[in-house]
């Protein structure tokens, strides 16, 4: 899509809308707009928008967006929040693809956000500045603010007093909106979590971790919890649970433990089964490998 719009106006074509609210003089918000992208199309390369935060909500298909750090999926229902100068991107744009999305500019220190007075401007402002550069799940309430901003842009009169009330409070309501959704994601880094995780693996791979129970103690989704921990490992947490498994199963080989006993000790359900794994990762039954080791 490749829709500009110029200060105080309103550009569209058959793939969305992009509307420029400086003229409007909101101030915390410089540009909206929605997308909708009938064919499939390339994103340019990382880029940053300096001094705004960047929110997208995806409203229907799917996306990889991607920043320095890692690749996060972005679908239906989701948030998209990137903070001032922090490169990335969305990898593709598929088709069918539709997306709000809203640049808040970030105030200077001490300018009100919305008019609002100083000590509520400033709670604003600092969570503004500190929300989480991460995908998270969004809220029928973010979509409504979108939709009544749209609407009001387009059917209140223009300099009247109620035009300027009602998209401040429909800035407001996304903005809100934004915010109670990014805290429903922990504050604590997931990273943490799964580094807890990987370091149990590590110690017991006899034991089982199922994911959704992981993922509701960490308040979060299994998706989530399963992304954070392939971006730390490399692996799946299934994929890191075998080689840690396997990891045990040599050094107790080695030890001279019997193939069953070893089964046994490092949580694969039978000695076949610790047979078949042990082939396919090292090319050689259990016994073979333990004689190649002498």
């Amino acid at each position: 899509m490749n829709v500009r719009a110029g200060n105080g106006k309103s550009a569209s074509d058959e793939n969305g809308r992009v509307i420029s609210l400086d003229a409007e003089r909101i101030g915390c918000a410089s540009v909206v707009g929605y997308s909708h992208y009938l064919s499939v199309s390339k994103c340019a390369e990382f880029h940053v928008h300096p001094g705004c935060v960047e929110l997208i909500l995806c409203l229907r298909g799917n996306c990889t967006y991607s920043t320095p750090e890692g690749d996060y999926t972005l679908k239906a229902g989701c948030v998209m929040v990137s903070r001032s100068a922090q490169p990335h991107m969305l990898k593709v744009y598929h088709k069918g693809l539709r997306t709000y999305w809203i640049h808040f500019r970030l105030p200077r220190p001490g300018s009100p956000i919305l008019g609002l007075p100083k000590r509520e401007s400033d709670w604003l402002a600092k969570r503004l500045v500190n929300l989480p550069q991460r995908v998270f799940r969004g809220a029928e309430a973010l979509r409504r603010g979108f939709s009544r901003l749209f609407e009001v842009y387009d059917t209140v009169p223009r300099k009247s007093a109620a035009r300027s009330v009602q998209l401040r409070a429909a800035v407001l309501e996304i903005l809100m909106a934004t915010l109670a959704c990014s805290e429903s994601v922990p504050n604590a880094p997931s990273r943490r979590i799964v580094a807890r995780l990987i370091d149990a693996m590590r110690t017991h791979p006899d034991r089982t971790y199922p994911l959704e129970g992981l993922a509701e103690q960490a308040k979060m989704s299994v998706s989530n919890l399963m992304t954070s921990f392939k971006r730390q490992t490399g692996l799946s947490p299934h994929a890191f649970l075998l080689s840690c498994r396997m990891e045990m199963a040599k050094r107790l080989l080695a030890e001279g433990k019997s193939v069953s006993a070893v089964a046994d000790a490092t949580g694969f359900s039978s000695q076949k089964r610790l047979s078949t794994y042990f082939r396919q990762a090292e090319g050689c039954s259990p016994r073979d490998w333990r004689v190649s080791r002498k």
